[in-house]
């Protein structure tokens, strides 16, 4: 699961820089993020393409062979992930979207502990990829809470 360090905002991945987190461990494709974010260093998820198509439309059109993306993973040998970075997204959000878009909703936090600033994180990535259909239950559940702050209050405006 994504850690959350509420204590000062920032947002981490569960593994070590270029570890790869499984997602789903027969996927074929990974997706390498991070690089622009935070110290620079990188989060492999290893996904299954059919996932993130089913729940995002601007992923079900990379994977399509009118892109790079999508003939790399048809011409890809049997076995091998095509590799996909995303260098700018953040490693701790796109590991909660692919948790949710792979059905793997207990690993996912949906408690009262999960920070404002991830919330934040979340649907910004969730906006980028278009997948907000997909994460509208999570989302309820964090933006049902209270906000401690007028920051809190304004971050969840923006997030919602």
């Amino acid at each position: 699961m994504a850690t959350d360090d509420a204590t000062d905002g920032t947002l981490t991945a569960t593994s070590e820089p270029s570890s790869t987190i499984d997602i789903y461990p027969n996927g074929d494709a990974i997706l390498i993020c991070g690089a622009r974010f935070g110290n620079g260093k990188t989060t492999r998820f290893r996904v299954s393409s059919a996932a993130p198509a089913m729940g995002s439309p601007v992923m079900r059109a990379l994977f399509k062979p009118h892109f790079k993306e999508g003939t790399d993973l048809r011409a890809s040998e049997a076995g091998q992930s095509l590799e996909i970075a995303p260098p700018e997204d953040n490693p701790f959000a796109v590991e909660v979207i692919c948790n949710i878009l792979h059905l793997q909703n207990d690993k996912v936090d949906t408690s009262d502990s999960f920070s404002v600033a991830s919330i934040l994180e979340v649907a910004k990535a969730s906006s980028k990829y278009g997948c907000e259909v997909a994460l509208m239950y999570p989302a309820r559940r964090w933006l049902n809470r209270d906000a401690r702050t007028g920051r809190d209050h304004t971050t969840l405006f923006a997030a919602s």
